[in-house]
């Protein structure tokens, strides 16, 4: 991706916000003192999109009244943010109806590098490591001990070093990224068969067929899920997520294009395995405990990921 320090320079809600977000980080700042242990949740910035005032891959969109639209790709994969100081964002203060996050922390250095591995293997970017699907938002959850008073020329808040760190993942709000996730309907998950061929639906998704997941009605009127994949040394996938309504409707469209099965479209030859790319917003973090399911998300972008052995013969684009 090319990034671009262009800002928007008839925006004067961005310098507001800005300033307004440094003046009370200083304020609230002084309650600490050094040695003082912290316990602390908040998004992840770099100084860099921080003193700009947008990101740096997002010109037209001001960085401290939306952290979470904040890419782990600009957070790590450009030189000017992963090579400058990074902080923690307090709670947002108000003017009116524009919000702005406050500067709460600054990370020292070895925090800064607990941080950056975190992000790299939760995350998706150039440098990420794992098999991670955060697209934007890095939240995190830490414990520390302030080293440094708050530095007031800059408007930045107390160093910190930081004892232990978590992800706060996923929460409302966040944006995820995924590849070639495995999508399974409900009642196939709940009953831990396919309902045409008695195959365990959580260990052989890619035996899935489309005929199955679309035409029966117990599967079709069921809720749609995201599998991820299985967890290190395990055969079992995970149920990620849940689907909304609208999104499973999309979905639904895309795999009556590019499959084969009673109700499809005519042009596809995808028989079993549907896997999609997609990009997706967290509605409701919450697990559904009696379900079994995973957080509820709204996708914004979905595509066949079809193997390379199966063409799209619709001709059609099945992006969203």
């Amino acid at each position: 991706m090319k990034f671009s320090t262009n800002k928007n320079k008839n925006s004067n809600n961005m310098f507001v916000a800005f300033v307004a977000a440094n003046l009370l980080a200083f304020a609230n700042a002084q309650t600490y003192m050094v040695g003082d242990t912290v316990a602390h949740e908040g998004y992840v910035m770099d100084r860099y999109c921080i003193e700009q005032g947008v990101f740096l891959d997002q010109p037209d969109v001001a960085t401290l009244p939306n952290p979470n639209l904040h890419t782990v790709h600009c957070l790590i994969d450009a030189p000017p943010c992963i090579g400058s100081t990074f902080e923690l964002l307090g709670e947002p203060t108000w003017d009116g109806d524009e919000a702005a996050y406050t500067r709460a922390f600054v990370l020292d250095d070895d925090s800064k590098a607990q941080v950056v591995s975190l992000a790299k293997e939760l995350g998706v970017c150039n440098d990420c490591t794992g098999d991670g699907h955060l697209k934007a938002g890095f939240r995190v959850r830490v414990t520390a001990t302030v080293t440094e008073m708050a530095n007031e020329t800059i408007g930045a808040g107390p160093t910190i070093s930081v004892d232990q760190v978590v992800p706060v993942f996923p929460y409302a709000g966040q944006s995820i990224e995924l590849q070639g996730a495995f999508i399974s309907d409900q009642f196939c998950l709940q009953r831990g068969t396919f309902l045409d061929n008695n195959l365990p639906s959580l260990e052989q998704p890619e035996l899935h067929t489309v005929h199955c997941l679309i035409d029966p009605p117990p599967c079709i009127g069921s809720p749609f899920e995201v599998l991820l994949p299985p967890a290190e040394g395990e055969s079992t996938y995970i149920r990620g997520y849940t689907l909304d309504d609208p999104s499973k409707e999309q979905i639904v469209e895309v795999i009556k294009e590019v499959g084969v099965c009673d109700t499809c479209n005519g042009g596809g030859s995808l028989v079993e395995g549907f896997k999609a790319d997609l990009t997706a917003i967290v509605v409701d973090s919450q697990r559904n405990e009696t379900a079994g399911a995973g957080p509820v998300i709204s996708v914004t972008e979905v595509m066949a990921n079809l193997p390379a052995d199966v063409g799209d013969d619709t001709g059609m684009d099945t992006g969203t």
